[in-house]
């Protein structure tokens, strides 16, 4: 029908409207607009299929971006946690890694239980963990969180067949060292401080310089020692006597919980619940550890390749930081805050 159109155009510039052009079929005036219209409609309908194609690919193309951009980001967020994200990991051999779990600062503020349970387990889980590794730089903290992360370790070390050895790096003191005695070993460097099995329960005194500017508080407590570690109060000798007695016992408990742990590893002719700190040698000597060395040291006795470090995880919001912000401030005046702390350092 086109060739037919095309012919029909030049017999009309020529002026031969009545010449046959395709042996016994002329082309009428209502052929010639049928054809016109089916070939706008072709046409029309072919621009469509072409704009509705490059619609698509652009939509593919814009959803692959951020499809694409949202993995990339969840593979990076997701390393930063310590959880190993590899698509093509079952295609190769897997190669046997160290986890490493960081214990640094003061256990209750920087690192609690919340948020260091989940990366000990997070380790322990790894289909690539040779064997765990908690490496401690930490002077203590609070008791609480030092113990739920001690028995987490040693429910751990009992139900998995993955070793785990803590590595005390600086400094491995009386709330961590709760934590890494639940270990099946214990590295320590030469220069790494190590011990002070005790508690302490401080309190600050304010009632003096309250004195001098005239202000005095007025208290009402149900006992007579509810009230015995109030600043603004002064001591007596009932308050001082149940305060450290309170402190004695904790620090028996503690004494007892590392006999109990490493009972065939201690000298008999040590008090260690003195509070003081050894350095790695004499750590090793009497029994607190059991190796001199760093991480390196363990990386080679199990051969791990890699070393992938399990952190914690951490929201940053606004709230927790105002909140943090709030505690900081509270930290900084003493008398405002509760009056009291204990932790075991």
């Amino acid at each position: 029908m086109l060739r037919k159109l095309r012919l029909w155009i030049s017999k009309k510039a020529a002026g031969d409207m009545d010449l046959d052009i395709a042996g016994n079929n002329t082309v009428s005036e209502a052929e010639l607009h049928n054809t016109m219209a089916s070939i706008l409609l072709a046409d029309i309908l072919k621009e469509r299929r072409s704009e509705r194609r490059w619609k698509l690919f652009r939509r593919f193309m814009i959803a692959s971006f951020f499809i694409g951009g949202a993995v990339l980001y969840a593979m990076f967020y997701t390393s930063t946690l310590g959880i190993k994200v590899n698509i093509f990991e079952r295609f190769k051999e897997r190669e046997p890694e160290l986890a490493v779990v960081r214990i640094s600062g003061t256990i209750g503020e920087g690192v609690t239980a919340d948020t260091l349970i989940p990366a000990i387990r997070s380790a322990f889980e790894a289909p690539t963990t040779k064997a765990v590794v908690l490496q401690i730089d930490s002077p203590g903290g609070a008791p609480g969180d030092a113990e739920r992360i001690g028995n987490f370790v040693r429910d751990m070390r009992v139900s998995s067949e993955t070793p785990i050895h803590a590595v005390i790096e600086g400094i491995g003191a009386s709330a961590a060292y709760m934590i890494a005695m639940e270990t099946d070993s214990i590295y320590a460097g030469r220069y790494s401080l190590v011990g002070s099995i005790g508690a302490v329960l401080s309190a600050w005194e304010a009632h003096q310089l309250l004195d001098r500017i005239g202000v005095q508080q007025r208290t009402f407590s149900s006992g007579e020692l509810k009230s015995m570690l109030n600043p603004f109060a002064p001591p007596n000798d009932e308050g001082n006597a149940k305060a450290q007695a309170l402190v004695n016992e904790m620090g028996g408990m503690f004494r007892e919980d590392l006999m109990l742990a490493r009972a065939t590893k201690l000298k008999k002719d040590i008090d260690y619940g003195t509070g003081e700190v050894w350095n790695g040698v004499a750590a090793k000597e009497i029994g607190l550890i059991d190796e001199i060395g760093t991480i390196e040291a363990v990386q080679t006795r199990y051969g791990a390749t890699k070393i992938r470090v399990y952190r914690p995880r951490v929201q940053y919001r606004f709230m927790n930081m105002l909140s943090d912000w709030t505690k900081d401030m509270g930290l900084s005046l003493p008398w405002v805050a509760d009056g009291f702390s204990y932790e075991l350092r």
